[in-house]
Formats: structure tokens, sequence, C-alpha cells
């Protein structure tokens, strides 16, 4: 069921941050290399938002190694590292996690994307960073703009009007990369932003496991249209849908409707619950304390040899 759209905001709705993963291992790979998360860090008081996906390059337990040691570096660096400014700390959480896939991996044998988004809960102030091909799209009104720009060789032959962006697609050296975390010892990061996220759009990080397959427009659709815990999902079947070459990796996140009751009605409500609680509450203590029979009491049993008379039985009551 599609949710209400911002555009249709009622009194009472409020935007909440939602976010939705999904990946899939595709119909060709035999292993999974991306990693996909989405945590909530505070940092100095400040609630904030942190979306991540990687592919890891090399085949096997490396590349699944790369991918998941750039994930968790960078969400540990935001979550317990000192810094102010957003665009700073993602470029040195980044650096943080080129040296550690790079050492970890054997000196490069490894590698990994990564596209990281952290957006500040009050404001909605958003950062983006990535090195590598796996994208971030921004998505307003069903349109999917990308934000980053993939650092590999086909990329590169585009932006130098050497070949077109629907030959890209197709072309043999599109998953020739030419940067990576871990590759080498220093990386070079992008970022972009901050700006501010509105209410009207959404986010959707993806590995070219899905940009790869589907087009622009299908992100746009998929990842605008359909409601946010859905489209993530949507998002990866449709890539294994149109063929699967590799594994398929997406996050959705922005912003839903949920209708929050005016106080009136909230106190009313509770007036309620507290009422029929305490009709059960009396109806049970009476069911449970049977009035008493106005009858007298059964003379006491007589004993042998003139001894005390027995004690009546006791029978316990719930309060």
């Amino acid at each position: 069921m599609r949710r209400p759209t911002l555009a249709g905001r009622k009194p009472g709705d409020v935007p909440v941050i939602q976010v939705s993963t999904a990946t899939d291992v595709g119909l060709v790979r035999h292993n999974n290399e991306d990693y996909v998360k989405a945590e909530r860090v505070d940092h100095s008081g400040r609630p904030f938002r942190v979306w991540v996906v990687a592919d890891g390059i090399g085949g096997g337990p490396q590349g699944e190694k790369a991918g998941l040691t750039a994930v968790d570096t960078v969400i540990d660096y935001l979550a317990k590292e000192p810094w102010t400014d957003p665009a700073i700390a993602l470029t040195e959480a980044f650096a943080l996690a080129n040296r550690n896939v790079f050492e970890i991996t054997g000196e490069g044998a490894a590698a990994s994307t990564l596209v990281v988004a952290l957006m500040a809960e009050q404001d909605r102030m958003l950062a983006i960073a990535n090195v590598g091909d796996s994208r971030a799209y921004l998505v307003t009104d069903g349109v999917a703009w990308q934000i980053t720009q993939d650092h590999s060789i086909v990329a590169a032959r585009v932006a130098a009007g050497q070949i077109t962006a629907a030959e890209a697609r197709t072309a043999p050296d599109r998953n020739v990369l030419t940067r990576g975390i871990g590759s080498e010892r220093e990386v070079q990061v992008d970022v972009f932003g901050p700006r501010q996220m509105q209410h009207n759009q959404r986010l959707v990080l993806c590995s070219d496991g899905v940009h790869g397959m589907i087009e622009d427009a299908a992100i746009g659709h998929l990842g605008g249209s359909l409601p946010i815990t859905e489209s993530a999902g949507a998002l990866v079947a449709a890539a294994l849908e149109a063929g699967g070459k590799d594994n398929a990796t997406a996050l959705v996140g922005g912003f839903e409707l949920v209708r929050r009751l005016p106080r009136r009605a909230i106190q009313v409500a509770i007036g309620v619950v507290v009422a029929v609680l305490l009709a059960i509450g009396i109806v049970n203590l009476t069911s449970s304390n049977p009035a008493k029979s106005s009858a007298p009491p059964p003379p006491p049993t007589p004993t042998l040899h003139g001894g005390p008379p027995a004690l009546p039985s006791q029978q316990s009551h719930t309060p």
C-alpha cells in the first residue's frame, strides 16, 4: 500500500525518517562481496543517520573482507572519533578505511568501492562521499539525479566525449576502476554537500549490480514511488530480473508521513484505557471474593479427651 505523500500532507501528519536495505548475490556470482548498513549514531549529543554501501573487489574472501572492513571502519569513525565538519569527517573516515583495507588485505591485493551518506536528523543537512562506482542518487518526484561520479575508465571516457553513456553500459572495460578503497596507500575522496535534504526527496545508494542492470528512470520510479520499506527490495529485484550479472545492493532513505494524534485525542484515549483497566480489575476482584454466607458457622468439631477444638481450615483470598 502506498503511503500518503508529502504533497498531500494533512494536519497531524509528521515526516519521519525511514530507510530500507536489500542485497543479493545475483544470478551469476557464487559469493556476495557487497555490504550495506544503515546506522543511527549520536555525536556530541546530536543524532545522525549513516547510510553505507560497499562493493568488494578481488573475488572470494578477500573481496568480502575489503567491503566489510571499509563499511565498519567508516561507521566506527563517525560514531566514536571527534569531528565537527561532516565533509572533513567523511574524508578522514575514508582515509582510515583505505589504510585498514590496504593493510588487512595485503597491500592492494583487494579493494572496495564505498559510498556513504551522513545526515543530521535535526536540520536534515546531508553530506555524501564516494570512491569507486557505487552511486548515490537523489530522487525527487520519481526522477533520479545522480549525485556521485563513477571512478572508472568508462566514466572518464564518457566525460571526455569519447563514448556515450549508453555505450558505457555495455563497454567491455566498464568494471575497471580508477580509484578504490585499499588499492593504493592513499586515496582521493569526492565529497558532496552538506546540503539540506528536503522532505519530498529520497536518497538511493546502490552498487553497480543495480545501476548497471537497470536505467536511471527505473531507479527513480522504484526508489521514489513505492513505500520506502519496499523500495530497496524492489530495486534489487529489478536488477535480478534484468539479468543479475553481479551482486546487487540498494539502500533507500527518506521521509514518509506518520499521523500523530492531537494532544487532546491522546489524553482521551489514555483516559478510556485507564477506565477499561479499572473496570476489568473491579470485575476480577468481585469474582474472586464471593459474598460471605449469612448462615451461622457450624459448631466446632469435638475432639477426644476434651482437647481444644480443631482450627477451621484457612481460605486464601485474592486481594
